[in-house]
């Protein structure tokens, strides 16, 4: 082996450590790389976000600016749109311009409802914001129209018509498609055509039919829906319709609707309503301004926006706002709005009613048991039984009104008094072993149980869930990719479907209702239907019910299909139905219309008649027999975690019934009133898994050994002993009356603003002396113990 030579063993030794050299610095090299790499990524994902945020703001600045201007006002707004951007969670969302950018929100609150939609393609835009009637529109202003609203008179009993000219600014052919919200009867109308296409630079008409009955008069309001598919972004519009019945053939230029405003504002509250002013001309007006009157309610409108101008044959909103200023005295005060343009004009007629401005009350009453309470423990004869006001008397405490000032704007007395109890009783009583077949049943049933009991349900209640676990989507109502409808199968185990549930979220801000079908092959028949009103599907994910309006028969065991569908597609306003791809649900396969996808299901809940989560049973007349006390009302029931609350009514000749009494969650109920006749209310409430029942009810009710009707007991108040001022008299035939053995005391209540001792008003002096008191006036042998268990006053006060 031959020698290494000291020179060869340098070299060696070099080259290894410029090996090593270059190995550290590839790894340095790597990680400064890799951190330069994450930096940019920051960077750019920075950048994105500020590009949202200043987008969204911009946006929301020129909506707040121009809807401050009135309806026609328009500006152009420049925004960037990131490339990270997520264009199904972007758009418009009720008042609110949302742009998502790698899973982040980005939002404006503007204040002001919105339509349209904003651009989704990655780089500038050129955005129109414009303001419309009762809204702001955001798009790229490729379709136009030649009115922003319509108003037209007619007479009764008679026809007319309107149009409107859509003209297409786009650059490309455009479909347009014509529906109204028109909720009246009276007034009819008939917007045709329903759909036509518009090529580039072209125009279409949209004729408006309006036919008023013999029945028809004043105005008739809606709105004109105009759903434009544009191959890069659709438009939406809304038209404001209003339809004036004049009555004898009567003409007014200008019309201001509604004609009066009546409210009630508070001292130092404001209020506000829209009004609809209205040009009936056919060339418009140059500036309508609103002008109150001087004095009363005049004084307090607040500045309002004039219409510059009210184009011809056109109505414009505007919010009226009504300011109190503090310390006003109650009262109604009266005024009027003069609208006009310096050649017509129309009133409005104002009445605000004032509340007077209590800032406080003060109250001294207090109920406890009359032994503790009574000055005097037993009052016979015509003994008198006195609750001092200036001294604490056991358990109560005086009425204190050191420091208060101000007007005194009424005096309520508040008493309470016993008699003994009755030596006999009797009660009547309705059990297990009845089968409350003879009462009356509301949005319930009877459940033929061995006791009879009051079972109260009847709903739905869940067959098949395909999976509540949602990671992929199907579309509904896409016209961008020609998907338009969905579906998904499933095998119900119950012989009745009475409704379905689906889980949804919207795309844009569709206006076409999902329409659901029941069928027993892809595109077969439908055996039943349901509609989801468009309003009710948000952009957030939800489950969502649609009730068929009767139950369906099914066969346990074979295939069924659940469609969903729109009554026209939209490019970029449309639904998407949550699926799971994991094949949660074996027996079942979703569809993007004809197209099965393999171990995808939809979201899919299937209902059958179950438990109800509300219902109520109404019993039939319980006769006493004769006018006795219902002293309590006791129930037992079986709630397996559902709820059941009681309430009474009473009556005495069976004819007659007073109000129904609160509802109570626990008996026995301590009822304390004189009747005859009893009905009782049992109300269920229950969270749909399973019902509550009443098992049995007993009404109890004593009879006395003889009327009070010969007794007399007089509730008086003064500024001394004397008792000269007789507030109310009392007998057992025309007031309830408390009897000594029950736990709830009956409060008497006498309004004595003008009944102050010896007249006048009442002074902030009095109550250091006032007395409240009575006596029991005994002219049998029965009954001969009274007593007074629970005083008070009530004070309201303006400072």
């Amino acid at each position: 082996m031959p020698l290494i030579s000291g020179r060869d063993f340098m070299k060696a030794q070099t080259s290894i450590e410029m090996l090593i050299v270059i190995a550290v610095s590839l790894v340095v090299l790597v990680a400064v790389v890799a951190f330069a790499g994450n930096q940019i990524g920051i960077i750019n994902q920075q950048a994105d976000s500020d590009k949202a945020q200043k987008s969204v703001e911009d946006l929301r600045n020129a909506v707040r600016e121009v809807y401050a201007e009135g309806s026609g006002a328009k500006k152009p707004v420049f925004i960037e749109i990131p490339h990270s951007i997520d264009p199904i969670l972007t758009g418009l969302e009720g008042e609110a311009i949302v742009i998502n950018i790698a899973g982040s929100d980005f939002i404006a609150e503007t204040g002001v409802t919105l339509a349209g939609s904003i651009p989704t393609e990655p780089g500038g835009h050129n955005v129109w914001v414009e303001a419309r009637e009762g809204f702001v529109f955001i798009g790229l202003g490729k379709i136009s129209l030649d009115k922003e609203s319509v108003y037209i008179t007619m007479p009764q009993s008679s026809n007319a018509s309107d149009s409107i000219l859509v003209t297409n600014n786009s650059g490309s052919g455009v479909d347009v498609f014509v529906s109204s919200v028109w909720p009246h009867s009276e007034v009819t109308l008939n917007p045709t055509p329903a759909s036509f296409s518009i090529i580039d630079g072209g125009s279409g008409t949209i004729n408006l039919g309006f036919s008023s009955s013999a029945a028809a008069v004043g105005n008739y309001a809606g709105s004109l829906e105009i759903d434009v598919a544009i191959p890069d972004g659709d438009e939406n519009l809304s038209i404001p319709l209003n339809a004036e019945v004049l009555v004898g053939g009567g003409f007014e230029p200008l019309i201001a609707l509604p004609s009066s405003w009546s409210t009630s504002i508070s001292a130092g509250g404001s209020d506000f309503s829209t009004f609809t002013i209205c040009n009936t001309l056919g060339s418009s007006m140059a500036n309508v301004t609103f002008t109150p009157s001087n004095g009363g309610a005049g004084d307090w409108v607040q500045a309002v926006t004039p219409i510059a101008p009210l184009n011809a044959e056109s109505c414009v909103n505007r919010d009226i706002t009504i300011s109190v200023p503090g310390g006003t005295s109650g009262g109604t005060y009266y005024g009027t709005i003069t609208v006009g343009d310096g050649t017509y004009s129309d009133t409005i007629s104002l009445e605000v009613i004032v509340a007077a401005q209590l800032t406080a009350d003060i109250w001294a009453l207090f109920n406890c048991d009359w032994a503790l309470c009574d000055s005097t423990a037993n009052v016979t004869g015509a003994a008198d039984n006195v609750y001092d006001s200036g001294t604490n008397n056991l358990g109560g405490r005086s009425f204190d009104v050191a420091g208060l000032s101000g007007t005194i704007d009424s005096v309520t007395i508040f008493w309470s008094h016993e008699i003994p109890p009755a030596s006999s009783s009797d009660s009547i009583t309705e059990t297990t072993v009845a089968d409350f077949s003879d009462g009356t049943f509301i949005s319930t049933q009877t459940y033929s149980l061995v006791d009879g009991e009051v079972g109260l349900s009847s709903a739905n209640s869940t067959d098949v869930e395909t999976t509540d676990i949602q990671d992929g989507s199907l579309d509904v109502g896409n016209g961008d990719r020609g998907q338009g409808w969905a579906a998904q199968t499933f095998v119900p185990s119950t012989d009745t479907i009475s409704g379905t549930g689906v889980y949804l979220t919207r795309v844009g801000n569709s206006v076409q209702n999902v329409v659901v079908y029941l069928r027993d092959s892809l595109e077969g028949g439908n055996l039943a239907t349901a509609t989801i009103p468009y309003a009710s599907i948000t952009s957030s994910w939800q489950w969502i019910d649609a009730i068929f309006p009767a139950p369906e028969t099914v066969t346990p065991g074979d295939t069924y299909y659940l469609v969903l569908d729109t009554a026209k597609e939209n490019k970029s306003n449309y639904y998407l139905w949550g699926t799971n791809t994991g094949n949660l649900y074996p027996d079942g396969i979703a569809y993007q219309e004809t197209t099965a996808i393999a171990g995808e299901d939809a979201l899919l809940r299937t209902y059958y008649s179950g438990y109800a989560t509300s219902g109520t049973y109404i019993s039939n007349d319980l006769d006493l027999g004769s006018i006795m006390t219902v002293d309590t009302i006791d129930a037992t029931a079986l709630l397996n975690g559902q709820t059941l609350t009681v309430a009474y009514q009473l009556s005495d000749d069976g004819a007659i019934w007073g109000g129904w009494s609160s509802e109570y969650s626990t008996t026995p109920v301590t009822v304390n009133q004189t009747a005859r006749y009893v009905r009782y209310r049992a109300t269920y409430a229950g969270d749909g898994t399973a019902s509550a029942y009443l098992a049995s009810l007993t009404v109890n009710a004593s009879s006395s050994s003889g009327p009070l009707s010969d007794d007399v007991v007089e509730v008086s108040y003064a500024f001394d002993v004397a008792f000269p001022e007789i507030a109310n008299t009392y007998n057992f035939g025309n007031t309830p009356v408390d009897l000594m053995d029950s736990d709830t005391a009956l409060i008497e209540i006498y309004d004595a603003t003008a009944q102050r001792p010896g007249g006048g008003a009442w002074q902030w002096s009095d109550f250091a002396n006032l007395r409240i008191g009575g006596r029991y006036i005994e002219t049998g042998a029965i009954d001969s113990e009274w007593r007074l268990d629970a005083v008070g006053v009530r004070i309201a006060y303006t400072p």
